[in-house]
């Protein structure tokens, strides 16, 4: 009779030691994966944050070099016809048409929203035309005659306007326009906000506009004079509604003629703690900065040729170590931002956020 073959397998102790190798090697395999995940992560967001900088600073570029743009370059004289214009943050496009705040100065500008403004940041303001350009035919007793018939919706009636040719510009509220062959557009002489002090688009300003000033000679616009619609715009840091963040805004005026003057807040770049800025002077007029000060220090802003934008951006939180915060001072602008249990005056949170600095310079093509 044949004998059964006897059979043999693991023992548990081989078994065991089987098992605690694999989880061995399960863990470096799981600890490599959560290490290049987290790694992954950081890098996205970082990238991510440099790709949004980059278009955010872009943006602010574009309406810096605008600064002042009136399309017939820089006339010779120049007339405000808007009521009250001496008021607004917003009106002074011929001798201030780019304008810089420091944080916590009660100097900073009333009227746009703001909510959630940080004050230690600081704020910059731009007057410009805008892309609505039209060539005028004539004007006469306040109103324009253009060359073409320009659409139902090139304009609104209360629209801010500027009318320039190569010796002389107006800023005034345009009203009535017709979109006829060809179009045709007044200054407003009542039922907007804030309307017009003079259909008076001469040099002086009309002493309807201004106690000290005396009646001028209603300028003739002519075939060489055009039409642009008006923009101001202020960039600042503020809170942001969807978290902890802050934010870089960007708030337009918002003028139509019949309701209250407002603006309106776009946030553009979330995870700006900070914005510093420095202003590029030229006070001999050869379009070269000679030295970079603060708003605070600038006394003539029409010497203003470049602008040295300062931003600190911080990654979402949690980005570091369970143990470790951001207690780094960085340089932005020329200005220290340490964490908030330093002595720098301008300070972050002592978070797990990584944060870095991106800056650029831009120049002023108006001013």
């Amino acid at each position: 009779m044949a004998k059964c073959k006897q059979q043999s397998g693991f023992t548990v102790v081989e078994l065991m030691v089987a098992l605690v190798l694999g989880l061995i090697l399960l863990a470096g395999i799981l600890q490599i994966y959560l290490s290049t995940k987290r790694t992954h992560t950081i890098t996205e967001g970082l990238s991510r944050l440099q790709e949004s900088t980059r278009f955010s600073l872009d943006m602010m570029a574009r309406d810096i070099r605008m600064a002042g743009f009136v399309p017939c370059g820089r006339p010779q004289t120049t007339a405000t016809l808007v009521n009250d214009a001496d008021t607004f943050w917003w009106s002074d496009i011929f001798e201030q048409p780019i304008q810089g705040f420091e944080g916590n100065v009660s100097a900073f500008p009333s009227g746009p929203n703001f909510t959630g403004r940080v004050e230690s940041a600081d704020a910059l303001l731009i007057l410009r035309g805008g892309s609505k350009v039209a060539a005028v035919d004539s004007y006469a007793a306040g109103t324009f005659q253009m060359q073409r018939s320009l659409g139902a919706d090139w304009v609104e009636d209360g629209t801010l306007m500027v009318a320039c040719d190569p010796r002389h510009a107006a800023f005034f509220q345009a009203g009535n326009y017709s979109n006829g062959s060809p179009s045709s557009l007044s200054v407003s002489t009542g039922g907007n906000l804030p309307g017009n002090c003079s259909t008076d688009l001469g040099d002086p300003a009309p002493a309807t506009c201004s106690s000290a000033g005396q009646p001028g000679t209603n300028y003739s616009f002519g075939d060489d004079a055009q039409l642009v619609d008006y923009k101001a715009v202020i960039y600042y840091i503020a809170d942001s509604p969807s978290g902890d963040d802050r934010s870089l805004y960007r708030e337009y005026l918002l003028v139509d003629g019949s309701s209250n003057i407002d603006t309106d807040p776009e946030e553009l770049l979330q995870g700006v703690d900070n914005m510093q800025l420095m202003y590029g002077v030229d006070p001999d007029g050869n379009g070269v900065a000679e030295r970079y000060i603060q708003a605070n220090d600038v006394t003539d802003w029409s010497q203003v040729v470049t602008v040295r934008i300062g931003l600190l951006l911080a990654s979402g939180e949690g980005l570091r170590d369970a143990a470790e915060v951001d207690v780094e001072t960085y340089r932005v602008a020329n200005t220290l931002i340490g964490p908030e249990s330093g002595s720098e005056a301008v300070t972050h949170a002592e978070d797990r956020r990584k944060r870095y600095v991106s800056s650029t310079t831009v120049s002023v093509r108006n001013p």
